[in-house]
């Protein structure tokens, strides 16, 4: 399968953060998805000053099945104008990890275009749902998730936290 992440920018309503860190975590999944066969790509917003034609550029320019994104709460509204604007172009699957999604999941799938957020450590859970998406399966078989099932908000059993962190 063909995954893009993305690592959007932190805005405030009257500010603006520079870049001071690469996105770790991004790097750890594509690493994990590449051993195993998918293409990845990590488009980061924030770390290039990309402005909103440019993000729409690249993402029309860039066929993928799936859509993963990693985001804190300084990043709500971008993410949720940022989801909408991806469903318009390609409505393929979006997942969105990282602490917006883990503490704040009932209001994300509530109030923005997103499809599954991964709760807590995503390296193994991110994996399976792409293995979900490309192969088929169970969703609810999945740990560390949260999605809709009919009207409300379906929790999978939490996933246990990677001890051996150099795997």
């Amino acid at each position: 399968m063909k995954i893009l992440f993305i690592q959007p920018p932190h805005k405030g309503e009257k500010t603006e953060r520079t870049p001071n860190f690469l996105p770790l975590g991004l790097g750890y999944l594509a690493s994990i998805l590449r051993e195993n066969g998918h293409e990845v790509s990590i488009l980061d917003i924030w770390g290039l000053s990309l402005n909103i034609k440019q993000v729409m550029d690249i993402l029309k320019a860039t066929p993928v099945d799936l859509y993963g994104i990693s985001a804190l709460s300084t990043q709500w509204s971008y993410v949720e104008w940022f989801t909408t604007s991806i469903k318009s172009i390609n409505n393929k699957p979006i997942i969105l990890g990282g602490p917006l999604a883990t503490f704040s999941y009932n209001d994300v799938l509530e109030k923005i275009d997103v499809d599954i957020c991964v709760l807590g450590e995503g390296e193994r859970t991110f994996l399976d749902l792409v293995n979900y998406f490309g192969n088929g399966g169970l969703l609810e078989s999945i740990q560390g998730i949260a999605y809709w099932v009919g009207e409300e908000v379906y929790l999978t059993e939490p996933r246990d936290y990677i001890n051996d962190l150099d795997a």
